[in-house]
This record gives C-alpha cells, structure tokens and sequence, in this order.
C-alpha cells in the first residue's frame, strides 16, 4: 500500500474515535409516543390496473 493511503485511514480512524468521545449526549427525560385511537375505519381497498408482460422464447437467426 502506499504511505499516503496508510496515513490517510489512519487520520481517518483517529477523527472517528476524536468523535465518539468528544460528543455526550444525555438524556434529559424519557419520550413517549402519542396516543391515537381510529374508529370506525378499516383497511384501504386498492384495485390497481396494471399492464400484461408477455415473456416467451424464440430462437434468433
């Protein structure tokens, strides 16, 4: 390998690891998903009309 690519991921590795420590992020209090209630309703109903795909065989000349 060349030096200037060994150098480089070495940098690399080192911003990386610089960044896991450098960043705390706490907590400050736990999230909560709201509450939703559906009534009255059901699954939606699709009829799609799509295209016909024919695929055979034939021999080239």
């Amino acid at each position: 390998m060349k030096p200037a690519y060994v150098v480089a991921a070495l940098v690399l590795v080192v911003a990386i690891v610089f960044g896991f420590y450098i960043i705390d992020v706490d907590r400050v209090r736990d999230g909560s998903l709201p509450s939703v209630s559906v009534d009255g309703a059901g699954p939606s109903v699709n009829d799609p009309e799509v295209g016909d795909v024919n695929v055979g065989e034939r021999d080239l000349p």
